[in-house]
């Protein structure tokens, strides 16, 4: 029987095997495509994004509406996983060469010449109105200790005990790997074997986590 530490690497190393069968697949495409810059193919991920935009909306809108509601937008932003823009990102080389660490100094006044990365806010799982969210005591229910304070929270929001969200985690991660690391909500559900509602609390969490892509 695995240990709290044990089974969160297991779970780790399931979702890292999924951010690089995704960017190998990604690296193999631009590969296919003759490309063979990292900003290249930065450039062509944009330009594909652009490209089913604009095929999803010729089927419901025609040409001079579409162009009206496109003008003056902004290009489209491309959600990548961090681990996967690790891979594939311009700027690989700050992985090896990382810039020095800044001195607390000064932070509010002169110039800013370093990048500052915003902090991603917390992620809390929304109640269900037809729920009642239980209190969970970590000591008395069974495999309790492999969860994450933030599983903790999903379980008692959503009333699922740690041993069969454990199962349910570790299917929707197996499943993931063999989809190319996107699932449908839908999938998630049937899953899951759970009600609806919760099923969707669960993808939505899963998500948030960068655990799973949105198919």
């Amino acid at each position: 029987m695995m240990n709290r530490d044990d089974f969160q690497e297991f779970c780790n190393g399931l979702v890292e095997e999924h951010h690089l069968r995704h960017a190998i697949a990604q690296l193999f495409e631009w590969r296919n495509m003759k490309i063979d810059d990292l900003r290249a193919g930065e450039k062509y991920e944009q330009e594909k994004v652009q490209r089913a935009q604009k095929t999803i909306m010729s089927g419901t809108l025609d040409r001079e509406r579409f162009a009206s509601s496109q003008r003056g937008k902004p290009a489209p932003i491309i959600e990548i996983s961090p681990s996967v823009a690790a891979f594939t990102t311009p700027d690989i080389t700050m992985l090896h060469n990382p810039a020095p660490p800044i001195e607390n100094k000064n932070l509010t006044s002169g110039p800013v010449n370093e990048l500052i990365m915003p902090v991603k806010p917390k992620y809390h799982v929304l109640p269900l109105q037809t729920i009642t969210p239980m209190s969970m005591d970590r000591k008395n229910l069974p495999d309790s200790h492999l969860l994450l304070p933030e599983e903790v929270e999903l379980c008692e929001k959503t009333r699922i005990h740690p041993k069969p969200y454990l199962a349910i985690k570790e299917a929707i991660l197996r499943e993931s790997i063999r989809a190319n690391g996107a699932l449908k909500k839908r999938q998630v559900r049937e899953l899951a074997k759970v009600e609806s509602q919760k099923g969707a609390r669960i993808f939505d969490f899963f998500v948030a986590h960068g655990w799973l892509g949105k198919a």
